[in-house]
């Protein structure tokens, strides 16, 4: 699938390592937990990304690494889409 106002290909099914992340999941997830600005505060709401990583990927050795990757997948297939409104559709 491709945004053609930003030229960005967007994957299908994101995947870290070998695991697919469910972007529906993690989309209502992060929401649940106030949207993406909310979770990035790291002042207000501290090591946000390591625990959604922690449920999105259980197990994995380094939440630092892995929460950033869960970041980089949302912020590159969601936020765009999330953040849009009708006036940039047309840009």
């Amino acid at each position: 699938m491709l945004i053609v106002t930003r030229r960005t290909i967007l994957d299908r099914e994101p995947k870290i390592g070998s695991r697919h992340i469910d972007l529906l999941r993690l989309y209502k997830r992060v929401n649940a937990e106030g949207g993406y600005d909310k979770v990035s505060d790291t002042k207000g709401n501290k090591l946000a990304w390591r625990r959604l990583a922690g449920e999105f990927l259980p197990g994995s050795a380094n939440l630092t690494t892995q929460a950033f990757l869960v970041k980089t997948a949302y912020y590159k297939n969601l936020a765009y889409a999330v953040h849009c409104t009708p006036l940039c559709a047309s840009a």
